[in-house]
């Protein structure tokens, strides 16, 4: 078998993988989940409101894994679990002001 020399793959063909938000939503979701159940604030929190903190986590993260992560740090950064900070006045959850 003749090899490119600059070639780094060994000649050998590469697939292209197309990451898409539709491709991995399930992943990010899992992502958030777990984030989600495990922040510390949200110990004692009820499972619906943990469940519309994921629902717009989900929504605003439009298929990131980057924002997903910056969010959930954002989460975890809180200290003091005053409701005030998690909760707008009509019970949503107030996640963190959009990224960008």
């Amino acid at each position: 078998m003749d090899h490119l020399g600059n070639d780094s793959t060994g000649g050998q063909q590469l697939r292209t993988l197309h990451v898409t938000p539709d491709r991995n939503s399930s992943d990010i979701v899992s992502y958030i989940v777990e984030g989600v159940n495990s922040a510390r604030i949200l110990r004692g929190s009820t499972d619906d409101f943990k469940q519309s903190i994921i629902e717009t986590m989900t929504k605003q993260v439009d298929g990131l894994f980057i924002l997903a992560k910056f969010m959930l740090a954002e989460l975890n950064r809180i200290r003091h679990p005053k409701r005030s900070k998690l909760e707008h006045r009509d019970g949503r959850p107030r996640i963190i002001k959009p990224l960008y």
